[in-house]
């Protein structure tokens, strides 16, 4: 063209790497995961269970983070009865995403209360192998219940460049 623009069909394979870009092109998002979850799972531990609610992802580069955002319906059916829930890469837990406390008050009348439990993470898990994620809870008295009533339970993984 005479404006002195190069078209797509010129360039070469592999001409144009990261190192030839300019600084501070990281960050952009290279592949997206999601895993959902409906089935019900309840559990009186103090110690963490499962809850079925997982993705996998493989990332391209060790030194890419992986951004983890969840979402899952909770319940406890016990006054003053506490849940939690948390991350886990693999074996690891990586984060614990806080408790939903207060279920001792406005019961409805199945004797429970529900909840929406939110947690997004930036994780670095240096690996370019293939690297599971899940969450799980635990009950701190009563009985904790994760996608309750019918609901279902995402997680989403996004691999972010270095």
């Amino acid at each position: 063209p005479s404006d002195a623009t190069v078209s797509t069909a010129k360039i070469v394979d592999g001409a144009v790497t990261s190192a030839k870009l300019a600084s501070g092109v990281g960050g952009k998002v290279l592949q997206v995961v999601q895993g959902t979850q409906t089935t019900a799972v309840s559990t009186t531990s103090s110690s963490y269970v499962t809850t079925g609610l997982t993705a996998s992802i493989t990332p391209s580069s060790s030194s890419n983070k992986i951004l983890i955002m969840t979402t899952l319906t909770v319940s406890n059916r016990a006054s003053g009865g506490e849940m939690m829930c948390t991350l886990f890469r693999g074996s690891t837990n990586i984060i614990t995403s806080g408790s939903q406390d207060g279920f001792n008050q406005n019961f409805n009348s199945a004797g429970r209360q529900d909840a929406t439990a939110a947690c997004v993470f930036l994780d670095s898990p240096s690996t370019t192998n293939s690297t599971a994620y899940a969450v799980f809870i635990k009950a701190q008295g009563g009985t904790a219940e994760s996608m309750s009533e019918g609901t279902t339970g995402s997680i989403v993984l996004m691999e972010v460049s270095a």
